[in-house]
């Protein structure tokens, strides 16, 4: 070890020294004489002297002043090359100090994948609407004397007015009566138990004169269910309320065209009570 107050205490005494043993002189520089006193040339020689480091009594390191800078640049380069010639030693003390993070396994859990299960739609078939068939007609019988009642009633007026079944809603035609002469007609009978009897007159030729009658009887006592009367010519309307049993019409005509009567009911009626 270097004791630094000894070296630092020889340093003084040689100095001193030195400085003690100076004298002034003369120099001459570029043809200008100049002189130079103890003290100038005390501080002079303290800027040029050597500096002696010691180790005991020995010398070890003896360095101009001048060539400090240049060896500290030395030592700092020969420090950087050392540090690049082992960056792999710095690498083993950065992973000592900072060692790399431990790769813990993670437990993993399965969760199972949902199946989808596709349920197939179903397909509405549609329900096929049923055709109506083809309404038919109701004849004239040729024994009218065999029914109960053959004849009419002398005043219709009873039986009033009739509202209509078809307003709003799909009639289907299912028979018809249709001619020019009156008469008595068949016996039918009707399985709905709403109906309508939709009935015209056509008198074009004498309208004037024209005269249409008709009533509904029961076949088997010869009830009058209902009938109506038509003047000159038009068209009326009656809403029936029988069903199941045998009816027939009794119809009269004077000074006419044409007659025609359509026996409908509502397509509810007729889907679910038509003769299969």
């Amino acid at each position: 070890m270097v004791d630094i107050t000894e070296v630092m205490y020889r340093k003084h005494f040689f100095v001193e020294r030195k400085c003690l043993l100076l004298k002034g002189y003369f120099s001459i520089k570029n043809g200008n004489m100049r002189y130079h006193d103890p003290e100038t040339a005390c501080q002079k020689y303290l800027w040029s002297i050597s500096l002696r480091f010691f180790i005991g009594d020995y010398i070890i390191i003896r360095v101009k002043s001048g060539d400090i800078v240049t060896l500290i640049g030395g030592l700092v380069f020969v420090i950087v090359v050392a540090i690049l010639a082992n960056s792999g030693t710095i690498s083993g003390v950065q992973t000592f100090f900072h060692p790399p993070p431990t790769n813990v396994p993670v437990a993993v859990t399965s969760v199972p994948t949902p199946v989808l299960t596709l349920v197939p739609t179903p397909v509405l078939t549609p329900v096929p609407v049923p055709t109506p068939a083809p309404p038919y007609r109701i004849f004239y019988t040729s024994n009218p004397f065999s029914y109960p009642v053959y004849k009419l009633p002398e005043n219709l007026e009873t039986f009033g007015a009739s509202g209509n079944l078809g307003y709003g809603k799909e009639m289907v035609p299912f028979a018809f009566v249709d001619g020019v002469h009156g008469g008595v007609t068949q016996k039918f009978s009707v399985p709905y138990p709403v109906w309508g009897m939709n009935i015209t007159v056509t008198a074009n030729r004498t309208p004037q004169y024209g005269n249409f009658r008709m009533v509904l009887a029961d076949a088997t006592d010869g009830r009058i269910i209902d009938g109506g009367e038509i003047l000159n010519r038009g068209s009326m309307y009656r809403i029936i309320h029988t069903s199941n049993t045998d009816l027939y019409l009794i119809i009269s005509t004077a000074y006419i065209d044409r007659f025609r009567i359509d026996l409908e009911t509502d397509r509810s009626y007729y889907d679910t009570f038509r003769p299969r």
